[in-house]
């Protein structure tokens, strides 16, 4: 029995065309201004050895992931990378092993993304400030900050 592809995208629109060729589609997709899509420009990389890794282990599979039902436009897509599981372990080694420095690297004072600290942490230790600093009555200044970056939070 063949296989059937039953998630198959037929059609996008790019720039107001729709592209129905697999060729045009994939030249489309590559001549798309990157103004839509996050980019890593500006951020710096260091190779982490001499050697040049295989091209397989570094392959991915991009898939496009529709945002809402009918997408036809390319903004409608939200692309996806499937990894190898071969990049997967070097990732978990990796992971592991930045575990074991994270601690010295990160500040005590920041509290989320670190095991064993919450950033509910730093809200209680804020409202204490506060309380002692009104129990007291010594004038002063409180100042809240949201900075946010672009890559911070997830929507």
């Amino acid at each position: 029995m063949p296989r059937v592809r039953r998630k198959l995208l037929t059609k996008v629109k790019i720039s107001g065309v729709t592209l129905t060729n697999e060729d045009e589609i994939k030249a489309g997709v590559l001549l798309e201004s990157r103004d839509w899509k996050p980019s890593v420009r500006g951020l710096q990389f260091e190779v982490l050895g001499e050697e040049r890794s295989k091209r397989s282990l570094n392959s991915t599979f991009l898939v496009p992931i529709p945002k809402r039902g009918g997408a036809v436009d390319l903004k409608d897509f939200r692309l996806i990378s499937l990894v190898g599981g071969l990049y997967k372990l070097l990732a978990k080694v990796l992971t592991n092993r930045l575990k074991m420095v994270v601690g010295e690297m990160v500040s005590e004072n920041q509290h989320p993304f670190i095991q064993c600290r919450q950033i509910l942490d730093a809200v209680l230790i804020v409202s204490e400030v506060v309380d002692s600093r009104l129990k007291s009555n010594i004038p002063g200044f409180l100042l809240k900050m949201d900075i946010e970056k672009a890559y911070d939070h997830v929507d």
